[in-house]
């Protein structure tokens, strides 16, 4: 099981879930950026991936976005996942979590010319470098660390789906975040070997902002959404 929150400014968030089913690629769906960029999702093997920013630094034409879309449409597992990221330039730091529907589950720390794999039986991240290797490249922590215990206490606990999405997407949960000129956007839960997704754009209120998202998807196959 795989979740997550989307923090960001509201002025640049679209607000947008695509399915997408391209031509010789596999099918997906997630949060959509600029129209062919993903913040996150899940594809038609399960694979689920998202992005958590560790700092700003353009130097490579490849944002983040259109990494996190590479792998959606290309890559059925972790290890696949893994291969094509260390691959590719990198034009920011960033974190990128993964879980396959083999239950592989790890997290990439990225920025230009380094990456380092974190794997476990369970991982949590935030917004910053966890390894030793890359460390040094974190700015303004604090904060960030600050979120981890209750991600890694839920991970421990091996919540199921429902419950990890009501932990992260209840307003009054530590996870779930407004402060400054940023926020918790949207909430995302994913159960790759059932091809399940849990979305909610916002906060839970009085009544639930989840919707259910099957993803049925192949190969021209429909895709079917329940609410």
């Amino acid at each position: 099981m795989y979740g997550r929150n989307y923090d960001f400014r509201p002025r640049g968030y679209e607000a947008r879930f695509a399915l997408v089913q391209a031509r010789d690629s596999y099918a997906s769906i997630g949060g959509s950026h600029q129209l062919t960029g993903r913040l996150d999702g899940m594809n038609q093997h399960g694979l689920t991936i998202g992005l958590h920013l560790v700092k700003v630094r353009p130097r490579f034409p490849l944002t983040s976005t259109l990494l996190v879309r590479r792998v959606l449409d290309s890559c059925a597992t972790t290890a696949e996942a893994i291969d094509l990221l260390r691959r590719l330039p990198h034009a920011m730091k960033y974190n990128y979590s993964l879980l396959d529907a083999g239950g592989v589950a790890a997290v990439v720390e990225a920025g230009a010319g380094a990456v380092v794999v974190r794997r476990g039986d369970w991982l949590a991240c935030t917004n910053h470098f966890q390894s030793s290797q890359l460390k040094g490249l974190n700015h303004r922590v604090a904060h960030s660390i600050g979120r981890l215990p209750p991600l890694e206490s839920w991970a421990a606990r091996q919540l199921s789906a429902e419950q990890t999405f009501k932990a992260l997407n209840f307003s009054a949960s530590p996870a779930f975040h407004n402060y400054g000129n940023a926020q918790t956007l949207h909430t995302m839960v994913t159960e790759p070997p059932k091809r399940r997704l849990l979305i909610g754009i916002g906060a839970m209120l009085r009544r639930s902002t989840k919707t259910c998202w099957t993803l049925i998807s192949c190969c021209g196959s429909p895709v079917k959404i329940c609410r």
